[in-house]
């Protein structure tokens, strides 16, 4: 799992979201940043208890369009790739391989069951394009002292530190 996720302010500014009760509110943030690198979270109602919520609020953001149900018990966050990018140097795949088969991304990169994507026409990601994008945006230059320096900075500021010290 990974120690830093994004939010689109698009999505926390709008009407439909803010018009939830707080604790779903903060039971979508949190099952952001307890998400795999393709958006699946495993532990759903685990995490709704930790924002002192239930199972309703789960069922809210499902109804609501936030989130994707699977028989397995895990949650697809629809709207993951349009929140995160993941660079291809440090990206891993979900453990749930049979959900991800299920889903197909769209050109909003969102995410849909690929039944239904494919009887309504949506138009999908390309997904040789989207690859070519993160090959783009993964650092393939040559190392010299500046960029050596660089990463070595970047590293020192992402390493995770102890809460408590």
């Amino acid at each position: 799992m990974a120690y830093r996720r994004m939010i689109h302010i698009d999505f926390t500014d709008r009407d439909l979201f803010n018009m939830m009760p707080a604790e779903v509110q903060l039971t979508y943030i949190k099952l952001i940043t307890h998400a795999d690198d393709d958006g699946f979270v495993g532990k759903p109602i685990s995490i709704a208890r930790d924002c002192h919520a239930d199972a309703r609020a789960i069922d809210m953001l499902i109804e609501k369009g936030y989130l994707m149900y699977f028989d397995s018990g895990a949650l697809l966050i629809k709207h993951w790739r349009v929140h995160n990018y993941i660079r291809k140097d440090r990206y891993h795949k979900t453990l749930y391989t049979k959900e991800r088969e299920q889903v197909v991304l769209t050109e909003d990169k969102i995410y849909m069951l690929r039944e239904e994507a494919e009887a309504a026409g949506v138009p999908l990601l390309d997904q040789s394009s989207d690859e070519e994008e993160q090959e783009e945006d993964s650092c393939d230059e040559p190392e010299t002292e500046e960029t050596s320096k660089s990463a070595e900075i970047h590293i020192a500021c992402t390493s995770p530190t102890p809460l408590y010290a």
